[in-house]
């Protein structure tokens, strides 16, 4: 088993994946023959990313843009917040919302190379502002946003030199020192008060105590994971090179199930109301990039959906999904 969250000492669990033992539910996914109902919502741009807010939900479109949408009536709740860049990651916490983005143009020139500028926003939900901007010393985009009790967790995928800077939500500043967050992180997750990170190029699923700055745990996926969500009573990764996602007990750190989902996976959206994959971005994002698994068989289903999928966010009823062409959001039931 993992070591208990309360311990500090690095843990290695390593994990050998045997045919027989990781092809639980492996069956080729079935597909519905209508496309997906639910509330849908027009949009003035692309989503790029979801925030459920009780009968809500905060929508980020790719011009700028943070709206609320009350979800009992599909209209626009409050003025639109117009932000300083269009937003990669969207999160909660300490009484606001947490944005993460690239800015368009700009390049931060230092004498170990030549980086994008990211930069950090804190908004003003009940205001509807933006109320501080920084930029972060980060070397890539490609960045997660995670919230704890204590800090709100960034990371930098930068090759050859992967962290996770903590900011201080009072003083809307870094404290202590980065964390070691393996090579090239794609997902940073929150769950029973650890940080958890999916790592690319290493191929490793960690846990860390974000107090500490301690790994506590760090299991060999021996695959390159592409997304990673946590919900459902388990992790679940996106396994894009063998279009399948992983099911992981996270008490144990043992993979107990291979889905096929039948497309290149890269997006994955997890709570106790289901688990939902979505295609890869730059993958074919036609009308098959979009399965819920039923956590209970470890079976995909392939949900047929107008447009491209461009994110997927589960809620404690389903999930927010945003297509382009037409730009909409949807939610779909479990």
């Amino acid at each position: 088993m993992l070591p208990p969250p309360h311990r500090t000492s690095v843990a290695l669990v390593a994990l050998v994946l045997l045919v027989a033992g990781c092809r639980v539910g492996a069956q080729a996914p079935t597909t519905t023959g209508a496309p997906a109902a639910g509330t849908r919502l027009t949009l003035p741009a692309s989503p790029s990313r979801f925030l459920p807010d009780g009968d809500g939900v905060w929508v980020a479109t790719d011009d700028g843009t943070l709206t609320r949408f009350d979800t009992r009536t599909g209209q626009v709740d409050g003025t639109p917040v117009r932000l300083p860049f269009s937003a990669a990651t969207l999160a909660a916490g300490h009484g606001a919302l947490w944005l993460t983005g690239q800015v368009e143009g700009e390049r931060r020139v230092t004498a170990k190379g030549n980086y994008p500028v990211i930069k950090l926003a804190r908004v003003d939900p009940a205001a509807r502002r933006v109320a501080a901007v920084r930029a972060l010393p980060l070397r890539s985009n490609g960045n997660h946003l995670a919230v704890t009790d204590d800090g709100v967790w960034v990371s930098d995928p930068a090759e050859g030199a992967s962290r996770i800077y903590r900011v201080d939500p009072d003083r809307f500043a870094l404290a202590g020192r980065p964390l070691q967050a393996g090579q090239e992180p794609v997902a940073l997750a929150v769950h029973e008060g650890r940080l958890w990170v999916a790592n690319h190029d290493d191929g490793t699923l960690r846990r860390l105590d974000p107090a500490t700055g301690k790994v506590e745990a760090t299991i060999d996926l021996g695959v390159e994971p592409h997304g990673m969500a946590i919900g459902a009573g388990a992790v679940w990764i996106a396994d894009g090179h063998h279009n399948a996602v992983m099911r992981i007990d996270p008490g144990t750190g043992r993979i107990v199930a291979r889905i096929d989902a039948g497309f290149e996976t890269g997006m994955v959206a997890a709570s106790d109301a289901g688990v939902w994959v979505a295609a890869a971005g730059g993958a074919d994002l036609t009308r098959n990039g979009l399965a819920r698994i039923d956590p209970a068989a470890n079976q995909a289903t392939v949900v047929q959906v107008e447009g491209q999928v461009t994110e997927i966010t589960a809620d404690g009823s389903g999930v927010w999904v945003g297509i382009r062409k037409p730009d909409a959001a949807l939610h779909l039931g479990p």
